[in-house]
């Protein structure tokens, strides 16, 4: 591979967008760009911090993408190099998209895959083409913090499902801490980090199979004060050997689950 599959974006069903900006700016100092896909029956915010809340102006069901995603989670988005190629080996072991979005500013595509991974919706898309339609747009790996450092998945199986993806996408993992939120952990450069037996509090807070997205912060102590002056209270915390620690919060930002670390154990928290 040119350059190592990555995760780039989450996506998931929010009810009010203007309640999810606030949330984000108010909580985190984020912002939002609203692209020109869809605009009559979605309303997606974007930015480099790897978040992608989803208003729709239409039922569910009555949109072809949402067909067999575990609602209100759409996507995990993977960059890769080339997703036409990566369709090509999917579909090869039968593995094909529920979805195929155009992309009319590359005048490419990308493949959502609801079914193959065990629940989890995968998104392909080739590696710097959502960014290219919105110039200037720092990939999630050069933007600064605070931005999306860790998707957290449970899995019944990770050995198995960190070789399905490294199999299919040439994914590394290497055992990490799972910081509460489970028995045991993979985790890699690819900012995906699998929890196998997940805790009944990481269940009570999860989005379907994603546990926490995991949000790297310049400062996590006032980042953490931020949190509880809004009233989220610390659920649970990991020490890293920095001496510095992480919190996990729950479902704050509208209904995804969030943690915080400092982006100086970044290394640390993908086992780097």
């Amino acid at each position: 591979m040119t350059r190592p599959t990555r995760f780039c974006r989450i996506a998931w069903i929010v009810d009010d967008m203007d309640a999810t900006e606030a949330v984000f700016r108010d909580l985190f100092g984020l912002g939002m760009r609203f692209g020109p896909i869809a605009r009559d029956i979605i309303k997606a915010g974007i930015d480099e911090h790897g978040f992608e809340p989803i208003q729709l102006y239409v039922p569910a069901a009555d949109l072809p993408f949402m067909n067999g995603l575990p609602y209100p989670l759409v996507e995990v988005a993977l960059a890769v190099d080339d997703c036409e190629e990566t369709y090509r080996v999917l579909a090869a072991d039968g593995i094909l998209p529920s979805f195929t979005s155009p992309l009319p500013g590359p005048d490419t595509q990308e493949h959502l895959y609801a079914r193959g991974f065990a629940g989890i919706p995968v998104m392909a898309c080739t590696d710097g083409d959502n960014e290219s339609m919105m110039e200037p747009f720092l990939d999630l790996e050069h933007a600064p913090a605070p931005k999306c450092g860790q998707v957290v998945i449970a899995a019944d199986d990770i050995d198995a499902m960190a070789a399905r993806f490294n199999r299919y996408f040439g994914m590394a993992w290497v055992p990490v801490d799972a910081g509460g939120l489970g028995a045991r952990a993979l985790a890699g450069p690819h900012r995906i980090k699998l929890v196998e037996r997940p805790s009944p509090l990481a269940l009570d807070n999860a989005m379907h199979c994603v546990l926490s997205s995991e949000i790297m912060v310049a400062d996590v102590e006032a980042s953490r004060a931020r949190l509880e002056a809004a009233g989220h209270g610390v659920l649970a915390e990991r020490a890293f050997s920095s001496g510095r620690k992480g919190w996990y919060f729950g479902k704050v930002l509208a209904g995804m689950p969030v943690g915080i670390y400092d982006a100086r154990d970044d290394a640390e928290a993908r086992g780097l």
